[in-house]
């Protein structure tokens, strides 16, 4: 009987002991599965994803995150460059960032071609739970760079940590490609898809780098045309018009045997002949005509009232000068 019991005790407390484990393990797996369905919701990528860069220019590209179900406190982001190929000039914070007012690193490593980033808030109420820019990188090619296309990419060191979550929550990148063209940018009537194929002080307009002055100039030299000024053309036309005209002589020069024609055959003597423009007559009325001879005709009876008056006065001198002389009488004694 006691025997029975003490079996019927042990198989009591082994089941129990079984079934503790299981619900254990049940609770302990439990919030594990939580924590990994938040955790897979982030991603994080970089904009634009491809880019096209002409050599000696600048370029830009922005740390974009989508937390998904996740309310984010802070980021420690490693992205790896080619440093031969393209330098990175300064990695910026965006407005939407300001949350996150304790940096821990903010650095360039243009010699291994390395950039991180560090910053969190302790702030659980300023968590980001929305998609929004991070950070601002800002980069450029060198002039002897190398064509080709070549990346910006986030490292697998790269964590980013949420309110409730004890692990990277970091489920999906998304990294950017830099594709390097052109050479040297074009100068003024090289093609071009973008400003950035032109050189500096030009831009892409119509398809060719132009001034942007004058864009429709070709030369870029701003050149502008000169429009006639229209001038007054006379009117009057003249109404003599000299025509020369070349009349041929020839000329005989005597020579042994016979004569021989010299000089040019026509004579440049040009005579010139005038051509006379005539014009209407004037009316004239018998008004005209009487006036005509009473001018002509006073001028004679002028004259002869002139002569007259002269020759009466000589008469009258004559005859006074006569009157008034002493005769002389002849003697008579003789």
């Amino acid at each position: 009987m006691n025997g029975n019991k003490k079996r019927l005790n042990t198989i009591i407390a082994l089941s129990l002991t079984v079934l503790g484990i299981i619900a254990g393990v049940t609770l302990i797996n439990k919030p594990q599965n939580i924590n990994e369905k938040a955790a897979a919701s982030t991603s994080l990528f970089l904009t634009p994803n491809i880019q096209e860069v002409n050599l000696g220019k600048s370029f830009s590209t922005i740390v974009t995150v989508d937390p998904g179900d996740n309310k984010i406190t802070g980021i420690d982001l490693e992205l790896n460059f080619n440093p031969s190929v393209m330098h990175i000039d300064e990695v910026k914070p965006t407005s939407e960032l300001i949350n996150f007012n304790t940096v821990i690193k903010n650095e360039i490593d243009n010699t291994d071609g390395i950039i991180r980033y560090a910053a969190f808030t302790f702030d659980k109420n300023l968590a980001i739970s929305g998609k929004l820019g991070l950070l601002t990188i800002t980069g450029s090619i060198p002039n002897n760079g190398t064509q080709g296309t070549f990346k910006i990419e986030f490292s697998d060191s790269s964590i980013v940590v949420a309110t409730g979550e004890g692990q990277n929550v970091i489920s999906n990148i998304s990294n950017a490609e830099i594709k390097i063209i052109g050479g040297v940018p074009n100068s003024c009537g090289g093609t071009c898809g973008s400003n950035n194929n032109c050189q500096a002080n030009y831009f892409c307009f119509e398809g060719y780098c132009r001034n942007p002055v004058c864009p429709s100039d070709n030369s870029c030299n701003c050149t502008v045309s000169q429009t006639a000024t229209p001038t007054t053309k006379a009117t009057a036309k003249a109404t003599v018009r000299p025509t020369a005209r070349t009349t041929a002589k020839a000329t005989a020069v005597p020579v042994k045997g016979g004569t021989e024609t010299s000089g040019p055959m026509y004579s440049s003597s040009p005579k010139p002949t005038i051509e006379f423009k005539t014009t209407a007559p004037n009316t004239v009325t018998t008004d005209d005509l009487k006036n005509n001879v009473w001018s002509d005709f006073s001028k004679y009876i002028i004259g002869m009232l002139i002569f007259i008056a002269i020759a009466v006065l000589s008469f009258l001198g004559v005859k006074n000068y006569n009157k008034n002389k002493t005769h002389i009488l002849p003697p008579t004694n003789i």
